[in-house]
């Protein structure tokens, strides 16, 4: 850990979104990150992301380490990010993690790689058994079968997270985000199996009021 780092109050919080590092990082968990000069694999870092379409900060865990920088995928994802992460654009690593009122110690290193190792097989397995329930739940999520029970178990809201690039909309449960707006496709992106209790097309767009 950084020398300078003597408490939590020491280090720079960041609010987390998405499901890219699930289950180690949940929809508005606080992370604790501080500055770091000896990256190594496994080790999970924040950085800013830029490209033609998008401009955003995420946290990644390094997979490998080269010449031009470091390699970066969330433990959730299939595919790693593309090209390198590179020392101007790392703000620092995540040391802890805040869920609701518990923090957590994140595991960098060795101990990160065996984390997303055995959670890299799960995923397979996931992915395997969502390919084959895909077409049912296409079916159940096209016709709205389910969603007369959404009143009775799920109170859901509408967000607004204010962005450079504009406002981004989630949609969340508590502490957990059901969806997101995606202004590139003018869709929501709802997670399974979710689309099977919500209507996407009822929900509201950058450009309607919330209520």
């Amino acid at each position: 850990m950084n020398a300078s780092v003597k408490s939590l109050d020491d280090f720079k919080q960041i609010v987390y979104t998405g499901n890219s590092m699930y289950p180690l990082f949940r929809d508005l968990d606080v992370l604790y990150i501080a500055p770091c000069n000896n990256i190594q694999s496994g080790d999970v870092i924040v950085f800013k992301w830029k490209d033609e379409y998008d401009s955003q900060i995420i946290a990644h865990r390094v997979i490998s380490i080269h010449q031009n920088g470091v390699t970066t995928k969330g433990d959730n994802n299939i595919l790693p990010d593309r090209g390198f992460r590179t020392p101007e654009y790392i703000m620092g690593m995540v040391y802890y993690v805040k869920h609701g009122k518990r923090i957590s110690r994140v595991y960098n290193g060795g101990c990160g790689i065996i984390f997303s190792k055995i959670y890299g097989y799960i995923l397979s397995v996931n992915a395997l058994l969502l390919k084959v329930l895909n077409w049912p739940y296409r079916i159940l999520s096209r016709f709205g079968i389910c969603r007369a029970i959404l009143p009775r178990f799920i109170k859901y809201r509408v967000i607004t997270i204010k962005r450079p690039d504009g406002d981004e909309l989630l949609l969340v449960v508590g502490q957990h985000m059901l969806g997101k707006y995606v202004p590139a496709t003018g869709k929501w992106n709802i997670r399974p199996p979710f689309r099977l209790f919500i209507d996407d097309k009822s929900l509201p767009k950058p450009s309607e009021k919330i209520v």
